[in-house]
């Protein structure tokens, strides 16, 4: 049977220029909307404005053009420091969000704040009724400034005077009719928290939008239960993961009690010998760092619970399916062997140890393809993009997962694995393959591998926009064209044609 066809680079296409194709191929799109053409420098990897004598002096074959300040970054080349070229360079919109103005919502320790103690009330109870198209009673409360502006009767807020606030006296039923109306009561602290707002000006967040939807100005159920948290001290919230991990492990099963380890940010629970147990927390605190600079994005940090992270190991597979069934509410796919939620108030990874709790010194005669901490620092990352914004795409969780498991794992069966599904995807039809996993249609395997793939790929070519391309696409899968062309300055099919390439070219040589 005839060998299986591999995309070979065309001539114009060589090892040395793939890492550059996203950008150079994009010259003609806009790699940025702010900045013009610049010159970068193959040698020093600096780029210059044209009319600098730095790139006035360099030779053809030294001087490569870029559409932009951007698309120079992207590729790897810094600023000159006498030209400054990159002033107006702002790697913002898609793929960096511009800030939130600065927010008030601490100005005073405890003190009552709009975004914190009475937009998420007014959002939970109130807008259903009181938005701009029904105005139940003539009132809109889906802005503040609506908010604020009342009813044709009046406003029904009188800032430093709760006596004289409308909506106070119905809250808390000296008025009629009471609100919410029925047998719904808001909580004494709750209400106390409102009269407090009011009584202090009952002013908007300093930076925040008064013409901005309320539900876009309320602290999120998330941020209100980590600042919580946050408010108890660190032994605190690590006696109740205790409590929680003692819980779910009779839950699922599991003999006795689990043997604590404690790291930094991690707490692992379970039967493993010391040294190996250690290794894993160890390992995992070193991890999250990276994973936090990665994801966070400006007002939305990664992995921003003040809650330390429990890991569960079992050496047991019923046990850990059982565990899967009783705390994540689902049943285990067939082969898993770890997942992680880390959204929740306990958040938490679980794997089910590929040693079954042997001593390291067995892991030869084990037949384990994957280590512990492989798995683990896995199910942290692709965990963490699943957090971090639920709208991010399945490649983008699973690839980042196995990138960073590769970094535990760099020579091991696994690795190999992914790398070798990608090539056969390229054998048999690239452009269509990597779509779909794009899309995220294909089975979880191939996804991952071809994800996992894709951020190698631009960790290799282009390393300084990994970031800013991940944190990108935590927005969403539709966000992908666009992205391409504001960062690399190429089409979709360009991206995929160097990138299909660079697989072709790098994985081939590892058979």
């Amino acid at each position: 049977m005839r060998r299986p066809r591999i995309i070979a680079p065309s001539p114009a296409l060589k090892a040395a220029s793939l890492l550059l194709l996203v950008i150079t191929l994009g010259t003609g799109g806009r790699a940025q909307d702010v900045g013009g053409p610049v010159v970068g420098s193959r040698g020093s990897k600096v780029y210059h404005e044209p009319g600098c004598r730095s790139a006035e002096r360099l030779s053809p074959e030294n001087r490569i053009p870029f559409a932009t300040p951007g698309a120079a970054e992207a590729n790897g080349f810094r600023a000159c420091k006498t030209c400054k070229p990159n002033q107006a360079i702002r790697m913002i919109s898609l793929f960096q969000p511009s800030p939130a103005g600065p927010s008030s919502r601490q100005e005073k320790d405890d003190a009552p704040t709009f975004s914190a103690d009475v937009a998420p009330v007014l959002v939970a109870n109130c807008l259903r009724c009181h938005n701009e198209r029904d105005r139940r009673g003539d009132l809109d409360m889906s802005t503040f400034r609506s908010l604020m502006t009342g009813t044709d009767a009046g406003p029904v807020i009188s800032p430093s005077d709760p006596e004289s606030s409308e909506l106070l006296l119905r809250i808390k039923g000296e008025s009629t009719p009471k609100m919410p109306p029925g047998n719904t009561d808001l909580a004494g602290e709750t209400i106390a928290r409102i009269e407090a707002w009011i009584a202090a000006g009952a002013r908007l967040d300093a930076g925040a939008n008064p013409n901005a939807p309320l539900a876009e100005v309320a602290v999120s159920p998330e941020e209100l239960r980590n600042a919580a948290l946050a408010r108890l001290s660190k032994q605190e919230r690590r006696d109740r993961l205790v409590e929680e991990a003692q819980r779910r492990w009779a839950q699922a099963g599991a003999p006795g009690e689990p043997t604590l380890t404690a790291g930094d940010r991690v707490l692992l629970f379970g039967t493993l010998p010391e040294a190996r147990a250690s290794r894993a927390v160890t390992l995992l605190d070193q991890a999250i760092p990276a994973v936090r600079s990665l994801l966070s994005r400006p007002g939305k940090p990664a992995l921003g619970s003040p809650m330390e992270i429990s890991a569960y190991v079992f050496t047991d597979r019923n046990h850990y399916a059982e565990f899967v069934r009783t705390v994540a509410r689902q049943e285990p796919m067939a082969g898993e062997q770890a997942r992680a939620d880390l959204s929740g108030e306990a958040p938490y990874l679980a794997a089910l140890d590929p040693m079954l709790g042997q001593e390291a010194t067995e892991a030869a005669s084990s037949g384990a393809s994957r280590s512990l901490e492989g798995l683990l620092v896995e199910q942290l990352g692709a965990g963490a993009v699943t957090a971090t914004d639920s709208n991010a795409p399945r490649w983008l969780a699973l690839g980042y997962g196995a990138l960073l498991a590769a970094k535990v794992e760099p020579r091991g069966a696994e690795v190999a694995r992914l790398r070798a599904a990608t090539l056969r995807a390229a054998q048999l039809g690239w452009t269509t393959k990597a779509n779909e996993a794009l899309g995220d249609v294909l089975d979880p395997e191939e996804t991952r591998a071809l994800g996992f793939s894709l951020l190698e790929w631009l960790s290799a070519a282009n390393p300084r926009a990994v970031g800013p391309f991940v944190r990108g696409m935590l927005g969403g899968r539709e966000r992908l064209d666009e992205g391409i062309l504001q960062l690399f300055g190429a089409s979709r099919e360009q991206f995929l044609t160097a990138w299909g390439q660079w697989v072709s070219s790098r994985y081939a040589r590892g058979r």
